[in-house]
């Protein structure tokens, strides 16, 4: 259910395609096509809002269209994940600037902050996901080193391990806990090249050999089965994709591709219901998202301008979607059809979606 992650936004996905993120909100765009939430569903969103366009960002998250603010606006905020447990609990990471414009890895149960901590004093760090097992809360992040490369963390109910050292710059994008097991996703750059990455129990394991650039956004565990939606470079163009293993038999991935290397594509997000893989992302400039590896059952949710897939998560049978399109901002989907939830969001930008059943 993972989007771009807002402080790291993925080297490929920056060459290749950008978004005019400070001159676009997300707004409720008339659309006579758009349908009802419901009312057997409740949609969580996490994200941010600025109150004029020169302002700092607050850290909202929305409850079908309602915003609660979890900072006050004294310093740049962003919420980057969201997950509403049974009881009603809402989790919530993401960062905030402090006084020295460095960014604070944060959590909020509840709205209640906790800042994450951080080893290297003075460096930024950022919690870009999180999953939630029992009592147990697992956090996926980075934080910059003294040498200026990116160190990839997690943080377990609040105590830190690293999964790399300095030498390289390595980043987490996402994070899913299954089988008493951490699984994170992310990348390592050595030089010019990004090598796609997880790490299960702390134990990195590469996806992509090393020869070209690759990178993985997102990762969902159902049982034994692994899930990451990502991307490499092929050809010269940017080719979406995901890796898929059944860790029963040994860690060995097979990847599957979604699209070709005619037109720039990147999957962001990753889920799956009974036997079938949803991924979604970009084609061609389009936000859309795929079903399994069959490029008929791809859906394509926006056809014009710049558009992405931010968020995409699995609720009983049905898909949900956060896109992102430039100059016309954030969309939510239900199935393919756009949904008419939220009230307008000025001026922010929702980077995460958690669906409930009420």
């Amino acid at each position: 259910m993972k989007k771009p992650n807002t402080i790291i936004l993925k080297p490929l996905f920056i060459i290749c395609f950008s978004f005019s993120l400070v001159l676009v909100s997300c707004s409720k765009e008339d659309n006579p096509d758009a349908q009802p939430i419901g009312n057997n569903v409740t949609i969580h969103t996490a994200g941010s809002k600025n109150a004029t366009a020169t302002s700092r960002s607050i850290a909202q998250y929305w409850e079908n269209g309602t915003p609660t603010d979890i900072t006050n606006g004294t310093f740049d905020a962003v919420a980057e994940s969201i997950v509403v447990t049974e009881n009603g609990d809402k989790h919530i990471a993401g960062y905030e600037k402090n006084t020295n414009d460095n960014t604070v890895a944060k959590y909020w149960k509840n709205g209640i902050v906790t800042s994450l901590p951080a080893t290297i004093l003075g460096q930024s760090s950022s919690a870009n996901d999180l999953a939630v097992s029992g009592n147990d809360v697992y956090i996926s992040g980075n934080e910059d080193s003294d040498n200026g490369n990116s160190i990839a963390i997690y943080w377990k109910n609040n105590v830190k391990e690293y999964l790399s050292s300095s030498t390289n710059d390595t980043n987490t994008t996402a994070i899913a806990v299954a089988n008493n097991k951490s699984y994170v996703s992310g990348y390592e750059k050595n030089g010019n090249v990004s090598t796609a990455y997880i790490w299960i129990n702390g134990i990195a394991t590469s996806l992509s050999p090393g020869s070209h650039n690759s990178q993985a956004t997102d990762i969902f565990v159902v049982g034994t089965k692994v899930y990451v939606s990502g991307s490499e470079l092929l050809a010269g163009k940017t080719v979406a994709l995901y890796w898929e293993c059944d860790t029963a038999n040994g860690l060995n991935f097979t990847v599957h591709y979604l699209s070709d290397a005619l037109n720039f594509a990147l999957a962001t997000s990753i889920t799956v219901i009974g036997n079938d893989v949803f991924t979604g992302g970009v084609e061609n400039l389009w936000s859309k998202y795929w079903k399994n590896n069959t490029p008929a059952d791809a859906i394509n949710l926006t056809t014009t301008g710049d558009g992405i897939v931010y968020s995409l998560f699995a609720l009983g049978t049905d898909i949900y979607t956060i896109t992102f399109q430039d100059a016309v901002g954030c969309k939510y989907w239900k199935n393919g059809t756009q949904i008419n939830t939220l009230s307008t969001i000025n001026n922010g930008f929702v980077y995460d979606l958690y669906v409930t059943f009420k």
